[in-house]
């Protein structure tokens, strides 16, 4: 029998060949992730962003800029990391990496508040 791949998620388990595992897309060729990105740092939908990580009514908000939301330089209103675009594409290649090159273990994130990836 060939090689499996196993992926664990809260109590269930999914194994598959490793054949589907060894064809992960490059992330300019993903467009899920790119999706998935885009949703996660809120530029989904660009809005009015906060000028730093103070959030409250004394500080006027300022408008969206890829620029900043890429390399994570801005408050997002909308986002649920606020890693930015580089480092997330960073992320994808280094799992992808691990993906490929068949590493064992499992992937864990471990951030916190609004800046885990």
């Amino acid at each position: 029998q060939g090689a499996t791949a196993e992926t664990r998620l809260g109590g269930l388990t999914r194994t598959c060949e490793a054949s589907t595992v060894t064809s992960v897309l490059p992330f300019q060729d993903n467009v899920y992730a790119q999706l998935l990105m885009r949703t996660v740092t809120g530029s989904i939908y660009p809005e009015e962003t906060f000028p730093d990580a103070y959030v409250n009514d004394n500080f006027p908000k300022q408008p969206y800029n890829f620029e900043k939301r890429q390399y994570g330089l801005d408050f997002p209103g909308v986002g649920h990391t606020m890693v930015g675009w580089v480092r997330l594409q960073n992320l994808y290649d280094a799992l992808r990496t691990c993906i490929l090159e068949g590493v064992k273990g499992d992937f864990l994130e471990a951030g916190v508040w609004r800046g885990g990836a």
